[in-house]
């Protein structure tokens, strides 16, 4: 399994799907420090932090993991590299466990690039982490744990699939409505208990009617089973931490674990059966 896993970190370095991803990330690491910096406004009474501009990135991590896993991995099918791997004798077990640690590995390196690049820039432009040391360590502990699941998760669709483009559309596809689902819980989760009535705009100002309950407001079952989702969800964690809402964060990572060790205990399960061709 070890000659495995160095065969597929060696091929790392002549994919260019990989240095595209290296290439995206860092270019887009450093954007986002130059689109959030203006000097009267961090002149003014509400300048923007680091906490602010760092954590962006990771709204399109989903896609960026979807691209990458599934071109690379699929890349074995189409050599017939995964199929020569199997007749040589290597197990499925260590062919998946192989790929799984690799696309970890990769995933990994990305988040290390974004954090050192958008780190230094934007501790230059924006000035420390508004959050204490031990805050912005465990929030990068969360980070790799939901960047394991979105591994696991385009790795189990990749693997199991035999077309490349097919395998891509997917997971990409899934990439999109795991962002869309997360920020449609987070929305529904922050609808207020009670609203008011209506809203009446005049020369004078502006008025408000008798509050009313909100119809829309979640509660009891609804709202539990809703924050269940919004925190198992990889999506749903990271548009949490872009949010800075940590009120449930003390079990993000044991929920990452669970759904990374059934995800790729079902995505093992499915590729044992494979008839690899």
């Amino acid at each position: 399994m070890i000659k495995l896993l160095s065969a597929n970190l060696y091929r790392l370095r002549k994919s260019r799907v990989f240095w595209v991803e290296l290439g995206f990330t860092l270019v887009f690491s450093l954007l986002i420090c130059k689109w959030n910096y203006s000097p009267a406004i961090q002149s003014s009474q509400n300048p923007v932090y680091l906490d602010d501009v760092f954590f962006i990135y990771y709204e399109l991590l989903g896609f960026v993991l979807a691209a990458g896993i599934s071109l690379l991995v699929g890349t074995e099918y189409s050599d017939g590299t995964l199929r020569n791997k199997l007749i040589v004798g290597h197990s499925r077990g260590s062919v998946f466990l192989s790929h799984l640690l690799a696309s970890v590995a990769t995933s990994v390196l990305l988040l290390l690039i974004h954090g050192a690049v958008s780190g230094a820039v934007g501790f230059y432009l924006f000035g420390g982490f508004q959050l204490s040391v031990s805050q912005v360590a465990y929030t990068m502990a969360c980070i790799f744990l939901s960047t394991a699941v979105y591994t696991a998760i385009f790795l189990c669709i990749t693997i199991n699939g035999s077309n490349k483009a097919v395998s891509a559309v997917l997971c990409l596809l899934l990439a999109l409505v795991l962002l869309y689902l997360s920020s449609w819980l987070g929305a529904a989760l922050v609808e207020p208990e009670v609203i008011h009535s209506q809203v009446i705009i005049s020369l004078d100002g502006i008025s408000y009617g008798p509050e009313i309950p909100n119809p829309a407001y979640l509660s009891g079952l609804r709202r539990s089973v809703c924050e269940f989702f919004y925190d198992l969800l990889p999506s749903g964690q990271l548009n949490q931490i872009i949010q800075q809402d940590f009120a449930r964060a003390a079990r993000w990572p044991w929920f990452s674990l669970a759904f990374f060790a059934a995800v790729t205990w079902v995505g093992f399960l499915f590729f044992r059966q494979k008839n690899v061709q």
